[in-house]
């Protein structure tokens, strides 16, 4: 069975990183800024079914609408990620993730849009948990894709939640 997977977000939140970090177990401190949409293939057991997820690394832009609509056609999942350490990237949030739903046919609440706080590296847990406070919506999961901490727990519980339907 095969399954499209969206990350979106700000420019710069990592969401390359994750992706790289997470099919290839790699990091790279070297920034590359995502030109379009980039396609990576993972091929994932869950529940003795096999998933061959496809996932799509969308280029990062502060305006959430300007993703062309094609890119989420077929989508069956969406991780939308920010960056801890730059407060711009979940400002407004509850606004976004309504942009990214209305555009991917995913209804807001859905378990199948999940809410990434990435660069926990950069954060102490005082601060995490100051962030977490101001962030207007559930986060689901927080990742480091430099350490490679939650990495693949975010990706195998977005996938579990596909398949659940």
């Amino acid at each position: 069975m095969q399954k499209k997977i969206l990350l979106v977000g700000d420019f710069g939140v990592g969401k390359s990183s994750l992706v790289e970090r997470y099919v290839n177990d790699r990091f790279s401190e070297e920034y590359k800024s995502t030109i379009g949409v980039v396609i990576q293939k993972k091929s994932v057991e869950i529940d003795g079914e096999m998933l061959n997820l496809l996932i799509w690394d969308v280029a990062g832009s502060r305006e959430i609408a300007e993703v062309p609509e094609s890119y989420y056609l077929g989508c069956s999942g969406i991780l939308y990620i920010f960056d801890l350490s730059r407060p711009e990237t979940w400002a407004g949030l509850r606004q976004r993730l309504a942009t990214v739903c209305g555009k991917s046919k995913i209804e807001q609440g859905s378990n199948r849009l999940m809410v990434i706080a990435n660069k926990s590296d950069l954060c102490d847990e005082n601060n995490l948990k100051h962030v977490l406070s101001e962030v207007e919506v559930q986060v689901d999961v927080v990742t480091s894709a430099k350490s490679s901490l939650n990495v693949d727990e975010a990706f195998m519980e977005l996938s579990r939640r596909i398949l659940a339907g």
